[in-house]
């Protein structure tokens, strides 16, 4: 028997971090931030901040053939080329004191502060004849520059009744998110001989203000050896107050029309109660749950002399059942119900111009869209995994894209599809193929069906197709004290609906190294993506009067080298927490 007492407490002390990263794809990006974390006997602090440098540039194509009685009157073409630049401040604090042994008291604050958010749009729009003539044509510059304070605060207390595991937890959230943008749009018309005709000049200056609240109380308990019940109450409180001038657009043709002033105020409230209970036995593993939400939504735009309102109440259940006769397999069955609510720059009403025939639209009739999943499993030898899945998911949320034949016009707009169908076959591969190298793989063939009305002629369209995703991943060790890692990755998806569109398929690699030195202290990483320059996405929308194709093409292939080196008391761990909440992943 050998007892060692140590003069000072290991479980104390401090440690920090510096690191930084560069990329570079067309331009060049930078990161640098520090950490630090310091342990006492009641008190654990740290604090993190990063400030972030990027400038990247994305490449779009829109080409619009507009109609008239079901034939083309006249072939619209769009080059846009987007550069952005941007300055980024994240900070985040983490303090928990233990009051006693039962009793812990925690505060956190997430902040994002962006003084600057720039960017640059040049557009050149031909418009030429179905026989291929050269009609006109004009070109769009458009800047705009944002800056925007989303800084959230949480404050948590936990009581532990006992040794058991009998606990009570109460949390609460608030977030400031504060949004300015400034936008100069001036369009130049030229001729069949390019000869300038005519100019639009436009300014559009948008402000948001959004404020959330939550707070909420769960209960975890087990019920014997194993068994485990848990039930919580939560109360959420959204207060959003956009506005907008627009100014100095001169639109003669009939359709949308710029919004000029206007103010919408948007409140939502929601009030939820769950409760869930897990066990085993034998050879099989439980769960179930029931969360109730109901909610309150009103908004009030100046525009419009009826508010709107949308109170709803909704049952979320969910069960799991999982069956293990040996160590070789494993059967698995679950169903859930989920809710997806719309973010609250979607609902905002306002239309904001690209170009002078682009116009990204908000939807004050936006609803929440519901999702029912279905999942039945087997696992063999931990290894090889085969999933069935089947989702319906009613109102859900897509940005379509719609041509009016009339105005000439491209609008982007978030709305809610009648409803999307799915279901396929999952096989899932993860193995260490040795002590060097491991593998993960996963493939998945579904059908999706995906049905909505186009907003011009209300037609309900169906559009359906069988798609393959495949993701390949591997991680490889080197050297004898396993300092060198790689990571190798492909993605593939095969063509798939997405919205109104069918898109095309796209493919990319991607390949990473990370050098441990000094003992571990310091840590030298690199890394490469879309190594062959493979990844843009090609969008097509084909049916009764609309026939329009866009092509996204970001600066994918990035080069990035980055470096961290940690200091201090390596043996002890931070208290760095996720501290999101679902109202601040609608911002």
């Amino acid at each position: 028997l050998i007892n060692i007492k140590m003069k000072k407490n290991l479980i104390a002390g401090y440690n920090g971090a510096v690191y930084n990263r560069y990329s570079q794809g067309v331009f060049p990006r930078h990161m640098l931030g520090t950490s630090h974390y310091f342990k006492g006997k009641k008190l654990e602090a740290s604090f993190n901040y990063s400030f972030t440098r990027n400038k990247t540039v994305t490449n779009f194509t829109d080409i619009t053939n507009f109609m008239e009685d079901g034939q083309i009157t006249d072939i619209w073409t769009s080059d846009l080329e987007v550069i952005y630049r941007s300055k980024k401040h994240n900070t985040s604090v983490f303090l928990d004191y233990a009051l006693d042994d039962k009793n812990t008291l925690s505060f956190s604050s997430i902040a994002t502060i962006t003084p600057s958010y720039k960017t640059r749009d040049f557009s050149n729009t031909l418009i030429v004849e179905p026989d291929g003539t050269y009609s006109s044509g004009f070109t769009t510059l458009n800047d705009a520059q944002f800056e925007s304070v989303n800084a959230a605060y949480y404050l948590d207390y936990e009581h532990k009744f006992n040794e058991e595991g009998s606990s009570l937890a109460v949390n609460s959230h608030y977030t400031h998110y504060d949004y300015d943008k400034n936008q100069d749009l001036e369009t130049d018309f030229y001729d069949h001989n390019r000869a300038m005709v005519g100019e639009n000049n436009f300014n559009t200056f948008n402000e948001q203000h959004t404020d959330l609240f939550s707070v909420q109380a769960d209960f975890t308990s087990p019920l014997g050896e194993r068994s485990n019940f848990e039930s919580g109450i939560k109360f959420a409180l959204i207060d959003s107050e956009s506005f907008i001038t627009q100014e100095g657009f001169d639109r003669e043709q009939e359709g949308i029309a710029p919004t000029e002033d206007g103010l919408f105020l948007y409140d939502e409230g929601i009030f939820a109660g769950y409760a869930s209970f897990d066990t085993k036995w034998d050879n099989w593993t439980m769960k179930s749950g029931l969360r109730a939400e109901y909610t309150e939504t009103k908004g009030d735009y100046s525009h419009s002399e009826d508010k709107i309102m949308n109170n709803y109440l909704e049952l979320f259940p969910t069960v799991f059942f999982q069956f293990t006769p040996n160590r070789k397999h494993r059967y698995g069955l679950s169903y859930k119900r989920s809710i997806i609510r719309p973010s609250y720059n979607k609902i905002n009403p306002f239309q904001v111009f690209q170009s002078n025939n682009s116009v990204v639209e908000g939807n004050v009739n936006l609803k929440p869209s519901f999702k029912n999943s279905v999942i039945l499993s087997y696992t063999y030898n931990r290894d090889y995994t085969f999933e069935l899945f089947y989702r319906y998911h009613r109102n859900i949320m897509s940005v379509l894209t719609f041509q009016d034949n009339e105005s000439k016009l491209l609008r982007f707009i978030t709305d809610n599809m009648e409803r999307e169908l799915a279901y396929g076959l999952d096989f899932i591969y993860r193995k260490e193929i040795s002590r060097s190298w491991d593998t993960y793989f996963l493939s998945s063939y579904f059908y999706a069906a995906e049905r909505f009305t186009d907003i011009l002629s209300q037609d309900r369209i169906d559009q359906d197709l069988w798609t393959l995703l495949i993701q390949f991943n591997n991680n490889f060790t080197f050297l004898e004290d396993r300092s060198l890692t790689a990571n190798l990755n492909y993605t593939y998806v095969s063509p798939v609906i997405s919205g109104n569109s069918r898109q095309e398929y796209y493919n990319e690699w991607g390949i990473s190294l990370k050098k441990n030195i000094w003992g571990k202290k310091g840590t030298i990483s690199m890394g490469l993506t879309d190594i062959f320059r493979q990844f843009k996405l090609k969008n097509t929308r084909k049916y009764g009067n609309q026939y329009n194709i866009s092509v996204y093409r970001p600066n994918a292939r990035v080069f990035s080298l980055g470096f961290r080196y940690n200091f201090g008391n390596m043996k002890i761990r931070d208290n760095y927490k996720s501290t999101t909440t679902e109202e601040r992943n609608r911002l």
